[in-house]
């Protein structure tokens, strides 16, 4: 039991990464409103359910970053990063690796955010400007603290999910089959001469998504997904059966992108939006939008869309893994992205179904069957949004804050 278990046991009892941000300024009054929202947070992940436990963790975790693992993690990102941004920008590695130790230490924030949200380019008093993906849970929560329990179960169950807005004519990815957890797997769900994408009903961040990929030139099947690659029917019903065992899952279309995002996008993986609503008096607005390509070995590019005319432009702080994928990106920038109209609206009439939600992320996509919105997210990632700036309007509006 605790082999099969003891990676969740360390997660628990080694964190590498703290579980909250605590600032030493959340003691003192009269501080800017930023500090304020940082420190409403703090004080969730200390108080949020299961109480005590959660809150014991995270100061937990604090202590052990203190003691050990913020100085290692300093060196090791500075380790990494710093000939670059040398070379770049002329920063000295010396002053590189003490504003690591300042973010770390006095902010409690890990070292990799100096460079993914180019915190060097901003003062040291702004940085608490930014929000960080390691205090989402809780920066959500504080955003969004009374959610009721039919706006709980749109955003957790994807089938339910799709349902409610097919029967709101806004579209959806429908459900082929519903697979009960622990079921008995039957090889006609799945080996039907076509590709399918297989997803869980409850989740987030692709974990445990899979392409089951259909060739028609050798009448062979493949099951792809995050480190995984299984060719053969026996071997794909062995694994898909152990991930049912006790999680229900979707099969599902297994969309492609529209021949409007370019000669290339049909050989690729899906292109996905991630578009974010807020409520501001009182009726959803796109505050925030990003288009992420997948690239070569599985890394991700993205895109900024401009919120109002959905022009796309390649962010400064972009690290292009090699250069045919930025070629790639060239294609599709300095113009409206297609159909942007429709993104947005459908964004906005979804979160009209769940508005007790303050800030929801949207996963949509431009297909060959049209714009569909994959699903929406309660704790979305909050750093790819922040590539040029902090998301002022999330941060500093009152609207959305309180």
């Amino acid at each position: 039991m605790i082999k099969n278990n003891w990676p969740r046991i360390k997660k628990h009892l080694l964190p590498r990464f703290p579980r909250t941000l605590f600032y030493w300024r959340f003691f003192l009054p009269n501080q800017p409103d930023y500090i304020q929202f940082h420190r409403k947070a703090f004080i969730k992940s200390l108080t949020l359910s299961p109480k005590p436990i959660r809150g014991l963790l995270n100061l937990y975790s604090l202590l052990l970053w203190y003691g050990f693992f913020a100085w290692r993690n300093s060196y090791r990102v500075w380790s990494l990063q710093h000939k670059n941004l040398n070379i770049q920008q002329g920063i000295s590695p010396t002053h590189q690796f003490f504003q690591l130790l300042k973010l770390s230490i006095i902010y409690c924030i890990p070292a990799k955010n100096y460079y993914q949200l180019s915190l060097y380019k901003h003062p040291e008093k702004q940085w608490l400007t930014f929000v960080f993906n390691h205090q989402a849970t809780y920066i959500h929560a504080v955003v969004s603290p009374n959610i009721s329990p039919a706006s709980s179960k749109l955003m957790a169950d994807k089938h339910y999910f799709s349902q409610i807005l097919a029967q709101n004519n806004l579209s959806a990815v429908p459900t082929i089959t519903f697979i009960k957890a622990n079921a008995t797997l039957d090889k006609k769900l799945l080996f039907k001469q076509q590709s399918f994408f297989l997803k869980p009903n409850k989740g987030s961040r692709k974990k445990g998504c899979f392409a089951l990929i259909y060739s028609a030139e050798n009448q062979n099947y493949y099951l792809k997904g995050e480190g995984i690659n299984i060719q053969g029917r026996d071997k794909i019903i062995a694994f898909i059966s152990s991930l049912i065992k006790h999680t229900d899952y979707l099969i599902q279309p297994l969309l492609c992108n529209s021949a409007k995002l370019g000669n290339n996008a049909a050989k690729q993986d899906l292109f996905t939006i991630r578009l974010i609503t807020a409520i501001v008096n009182n009726k959803p607005e796109v505050i925030s939008a990003i288009l992420e390509v997948p690239v070569a070995r599985g890394f991700i590019e993205r895109f900024i869309i401009d919120c109002l005319s959905g022009n796309l432009t390649i962010p400064k702080t972009v690290n292009s893994n090699n250069d045919q994928s930025l070629e790639k990106m060239t294609e599709l920038v300095n113009r409206p992205f297609s159909n942007w109209e429709e993104i947005k609206e459908i964004a906005l009439c979804s979160h009209q179904l769940c508005s007790d939600i303050k800030t929801v992320g949207w996963d949509i996509s431009l297909t060959t069957l049209g714009v569909v919105i994959l699903e929406g997210n309660i704790n979305w990632a909050l750093l790819p949004h922040q590539l040029e700036g902090s998301i002022k309007t999330f941060i500093h509006n009152e609207q959305i804050r309180h």
